[in-house]
């Protein structure tokens, strides 16, 4: 017969339950990579741009850490040298093009489009409209118009929706 003894394990309630923060308190203050000890996770201290917990580096208008951005402009003129001005504007020799770019080569066409591609330039519709939708008809009539629009037969032009009759005298039919 096999006998049951009792195991009884007793814990500290010192070691086990009652652990001691960063403040010397019973509760959950961790101390942050700045050396500051409390249980707030939203004031932990971050890295800079230079990695440095707590630092102040910035990355500047140029992407440079710790910069002034006075680097901003190299190479922003296609190969020219640009003036400038220490806040990351400038100046280009070859002057900008209508997108901003220094010695950028798109222009604007008649429809106010901005780009360097020639081939997508706008066109005037047959009013001299840039851009326009006009088109001239059978009989030379230039709207939008479709309903008005005429045929022309042996020299007589002839609105559609309104000929109910057509003068064929003197056509030699």
């Amino acid at each position: 017969m096999y006998k049951l003894l009792p195991i009884l394990i007793f814990f500290s309630c010192d070691s086990y339950f009652n652990a001691e923060d960063c403040d010397g308190i019973f509760g959950t203050a961790e101390v942050d990579n700045c050396g500051t000890c409390d249980s707030d996770v939203s004031n932990d201290c971050t890295q800079d741009c230079t990695g440095t917990w707590g630092g102040s580096a910035v990355d500047d208008a140029c992407n440079v850490c710790g910069g002034d951005d006075s680097s901003c402009c190299n190479n922003a003129c296609g190969g020219e040298t640009p003036d400038c001005d220490g806040a990351g504007n400038c100046d280009c020799d070859a002057g900008k093009d209508c997108d901003g770019i220094c010695g950028g080569s798109a222009a604007l066409d008649n429809c106010f489009v901005c780009d360097s591609n020639p081939l997508n330039d706008c066109t005037q519709d047959c009013n001299g409209s840039w851009g326009g939708s006009a088109t001239a008809d059978n009989c030379g009539t230039c709207d939008t118009d479709s309903t008005n629009d005429g045929i022309e037969l042996w020299n007589v032009c002839y609105l559609i929706e309104e000929t109910t009759n057509l003068g064929l005298s003197g056509t030699d039919l």
